[in-house]
């Protein structure tokens, strides 16, 4: 974001009640008029349900994950393109509000699971990044002693296999 827009800093309530509730005195009309504006594109009713359920999209991921506020953040943001893409009109709040709680929730779930994934992934490529140094080093101590005289072969084996020593 530019420097001259403030950063949205969502209230993060833990008390706040499970069921999403729209905005003040909005109801059944409410979320009907909404979410047929968002099944036909509009953009106008996309943001005010953006508006009326930021917050508390917000607190049921941190309530939910108990993640750090980008995670959560990034979790609404994904959730309010589900909602763009396959909302359709809803006749009472109830239903608006357990269609945006599952696609939150949604949201959040593919998001740990992906993270779950990738960190195993790396794992993954460090174990064979590592297999692969180990198998050069392995290599070059082989050529290393083809190398080597037959006596000091000797030296070696007495040394490092059997563990004598000159003394």
């Amino acid at each position: 974001m530019p420097p001259s827009e403030p950063r949205l800093r969502p209230r993060l309530d833990p008390g706040a009640a499970d069921a999403l509730s729209g905005p003040d005195g909005a109801g059944d009309a409410w979320a009907a008029r909404v979410s047929a504006g968002i099944a036909t594109g509009s953009s106008t009713a996309l943001a005010a349900l953006y508006e009326a359920k930021f917050d508390l999209l917000v607190a049921t991921v941190q309530r939910r994950t108990g993640r750090d506020e980008s995670f959560v953040l990034d979790c609404v943001q994904d959730a309010m393109l589900r909602v763009a893409d396959r909302l359709r009109e809803v006749g009472s709040m109830r239903s608006l509000d357990a269609f945006l709680r599952k696609a939150v929730l949604g949201a959040a779930l593919d998001r740990l699971r992906s993270e779950h994934a990738r960190v195993g992934r790396e794992r993954s490529t460090a174990r064979d990044e590592q297999s692969a140094r180990d198998d050069a080093i392995e290599r070059m101590l082989e050529t290393e002693l083809a190398a080597l005289e037959a006596d000091d072969r000797s030296l070696l084996h007495l040394r490092f296999a059997r563990g004598l020593t000159l003394e």
